[in-house]
C-alpha cells in the first residue's frame, strides 16, 4: 500500500508538499508508552512492505532503547545538527526502517535546530525516501519542544492511559497544541486499557474527564475544529514491558489464562433482558442493558443490586428508571440468573487468584499461589462439566478446552530440562555480567523474515510437542476431563483414533512458544496470539488506509 501525498498548511500559514503519512505521536505526561507505540506503528507500518522513517524527536531518545539498538551506533552519529547529509542521522535498522537522530537531544534548543533541519532542509529528501514519516515527539505538557514542532503536525496521536493524571494531562496537551495549530486533528490511542476496568471512571470520556478537573477557561471546546478519533484500545500486554529483561515463561502462560478466564466470564453472563421471563429490561435503551452486563463482568461473581446501580450511575448519572417497580423486579431477576451461572464464580475467584500472583514481590510465595491457581481451574473445570452449559454453548467447552490446555503447560514447566529447551531458542549476546538477550537481532530477524528465527522455533516446538500431548492425554484422563480435549469433526475422518486433534493441539503449541519466545521483546512482531499486537496492526492499518485516503485528490 503506497501513502499518497497531499497539501497540509505551513507554519507561516501557506501550503507546503507534506505527505499524507506524515504522523506524530505525543503525550500529555511521560509514562505512559509513547515510545513504545511509536516504535510499534512503525514497525507495523514496515512490516506491510512500506518505507518508514521513524524520527526520534524526543530529547530522551528512547527509540534506541525500545529497539535495543547497540549503543556504539548511535554514539557514531554526529552531535549537533551542523550536517545536511540525511545519512550522517540515520540507523537502518531493517530493510523497511530507518531511525532518524536516535541520540539524546539535552542541549538547549537542539529540538528547535532539528526542527529546521527536517522542516527546512531534509525535506524533499525524506519525502523521496519514505513512505510513512513518523514523528516520536517530547512528553509533557510543559515541554517547550513541543511548540517548536506541533505546528508542523496535522495528525497528532495522543497516547494516554485509563486513568485521571493521564487524561488531565493528554487534555492540557490539546489545549497547548490547539494555541499553536487550531486544525490539527487529534487521535486518541488508549494504552493498557481495560474494557472492564475501573466502573467509577470513564476511559472512554477524555475531553470531559480534563474539562471536569479545570476552571471554564482552560476546558476544551464542544468541537474541535479537526476533529478527534477514537482509534485504538491496546490493552495491558507483557509482551511489551521492557522490564521483563528475559522472557517470563510461567508469567506468559498464566496471562493467557487470564484472558481465557475473560473470556469464559463474558460466555457466562447472559445478555440483560435476553433470558428474564419479565420484559421490564427489554425496553431499557440498549446501552443501559449492555452496561448492565459490562457492570456484572468488572465487579465480581456476585455484585449486589446496590453495587450495581452505583456503578451504572457513575457512569450514566441518575436515572429514575430505577425506581420502576417492574424495572427493579426484572433487575433481582437478571442478578439471580447470571448468580446462578455454573462456573462463573469459579472463574472469578481463579482470576482473583491470579491478580495475587501479578502481585506478589515474595518470590518465596509464587509457587504456592500458582499451584492454588491451578487447583481452582481444575475445580472450574470440573464444575462446568457437571453441568449441562457444555453441551448447550460449544463456546464454553472451547474456553475450557483451552485452559485445560494451558495447565497442561503450566505443569510441564515445573520441569527444567524442558524449560532449558524453550529458553534455549532465545538468541543471546556478549554482555557486561555475561550472557544477555539480544532483543536487537531478534526484533530485526522477525522483520526481515530471518529463517534462522523461525527454525529456532519450529526445533523447540518439535521437541515440546510429543511430551506436551503426553502431559495433555494424561491429566485429562485422570481428572475426567476428556470433554474437553478438542475433536475433529464429526465429518472429519483425519483423526487418527486417538479421538483427539492432534493438528489443532499441534498448532496452539506452535502458537504459544512463538509468542513465549517472542515475549518481553517491547514489540509486537512475530507476536501470533497476542490481544496488544492484534490491536495495534488493526489500528496501524486503519491510520494508514485514512491518512492515504486524505491525500487522495
Amino acid at each position: 500500500m503506497k501513502v499518497l501525498q497531499r497539501k497540509t498548511p505551513s507554519p507561516s500559514g501557506g501550503t507546503s508538499k507534506s505527505p499524507g503519512s506524515l504522523v506524530a505521536v505525543g503525550s500529555g505526561k511521560g509514562g505512559v508508552g509513547k515510545s513504545t507505540v511509536s516504535v510499534n506503528i512503525a514497525l507495523s507500518a514496515a512490516s506491510s512492505g512500506l518505507r518508514v522513517g521513524l524520527l526520534d524527536m524526543d530529547p530522551l531518545s528512547n527509540t534506541g532503547i525500545v529497539l535495543d539498538i547497540p549503543k556504539s551506533r548511535i554514539d557514531a552519529l554526529p552531535q549537533g545538527y551542523s550536517s545536511n547529509n540525511l545519512e550522517d542521522y540515520r540507523v537502518v535498522f531493517s530493510r523497511n526502517l530507518h531511525i532518524l537522530f536516535p541520540r539524546a537531544k539535552l542541549k538547549e534548543m537542539e529540538v528547535k535546530q532539528l526542527r529546521n533541519l527536517v522542516f527546512q532542509v531534509l525535506w524533499p529528501r525524506l519525502l523521496d525516501d519514505y513512505d510513512v514519516l513518523i514523528l516520536d515527539l517530547p512528553a509533557g505538557i510543559h515541554n517547550q519542544e513541543n511548540l517548536y514542532l506541533l505546528p508542523y503536525i496535522q495528525e497528532l496521536i495522543i497516547v494516554l492511559n485509563p486513568e485521571p493524571t493521564s487524561h488531565v494531562s493528554a487534555g492540557g496537551y490539546m489545549k497547548a497544541a490547539l494555541e499553536v495549530n487550531p486544525h490539527v486533528r487529534f487521535r486518541f490511542w488508549h494504552n493498557r486499557f481495560e474494557p472492564h476496568g475501573d466502573p467509577a471512571f470513564n476511559a472512554r470520556d477524555v475531553v470531559g474527564n480534563y474539562n471536569r478537573f479545570v476552571p471554564p477557561e482552560l476546558q476544551l471546546p464542544a468541537e474541535i475544529p479537526g476533529g478527534i478519533t477514537q482509534d485504538a484500545w491496546i490493552p495491558p500486554d507483557q509482551a511489551l514491558n521492557l522490564l521483563l529483561t528475559e522472557p517470563d515463561f510461567t508469567l506468559q502462560l498464566l496471562y493467557r489464562c487470564e484472558g481465557a478466564l475473560t473470556l469464559l466470564t463474558e460466555q457466562l453472563t447472559p445478555e440483560a433482558g435476553k433470558d428474564c421471563s419479565i420484559n421490564a429490561l427489554d425496553a431499557l435503551p440498549l446501552a443501559f442493558r449492555r452496561l448492565l452486563r459490562y457492570g456484572l463482568i468488572a465487579l465480581g461473581s456476585r455484585p449486589g443490586k446496590e453495587e450495581l446501580r452505583s456503578y451504572l450511575e457513575d457512569v450514566l448519572g441518575y436515572s429514575s428508571i430505577w425506581e420502576e417497580p417492574r424495572v427493579a423486579d426484572a433487575l433481582t431477576e437478571y442478578l439471580n440468573l447470571v448468580g446462578s451461572q455454573p462456573g462463573r464464580t469459579g472463574a472469578y475467584q481463579a482470576r482473583e487468584v491470579l491478580y495475587r500472583y501479578y502481585d506478589c514481590s515474595a518470590p518465596t510465595q509464587l509457587r504456592g499461589i500458582r499451584q492454588s491457581f491451578e487447583y481452582r481451574l481444575i475445580v472450574l473445570l470440573k464444575e462446568l462439566k457437571q453441568s449441562s452449559i457444555l453441551g448447550e454453548n460449544p463456546l464454553v467447552r472451547n474456553t475450557g478446552g483451552l485452559l485445560l490446555f494451558y495447565y497442561s503447560l503450566l505443569k510441564l514447566l515445573d520441569h527444567p530440562a524442558l524449560l532449558r529447551i524453550v529458553r534455549g531458542a532465545v538468541p543471546r549476546r556478549p554482555g557486561p555480567e555475561g550472557a544477555v538477550r539480544d532483543r536487537y537481532s531478534q526484533i530485526r530477524g522477525v522483520l526481515d523474515g530471518n529463517t534462522s528465527f523461525r527454525s529456532r522455533i519450529v526445533e523447540v516446538v518439535k521437541q515440546l510437542f510429543p511430551i506436551a500431548e503426553k502431559q495433555l492425554v494424561r491429566i485429562a484422563e485422570s481428572q475426567g476431563l476428556e470433554q474437553f480435549l478438542f475433536t475433529y469433526p464429526t465429518d472429519d475422518r483425519a483423526s487418527d483414533g486417538g479421538g483427539y486433534n492432534r493438528q489443532a493441539y499441534a498448532k496452539l503449541v506452535h502458537r504459544v512458544v512463538t509468542d513465549l519466545f517472542h515475549s518481553g521483546l517491547g514489540v509486537v512482531v512475530g507476536l501470533q496470539d497476542s490481544p496488544a499486537a492484534r490491536e495495534i496492526t488493526r489500528a496501524t492499518k486503519l491510520l494508514l488506509e485514512e491518512i492515504g485516503s486524505a491525500g487522495r485528490p
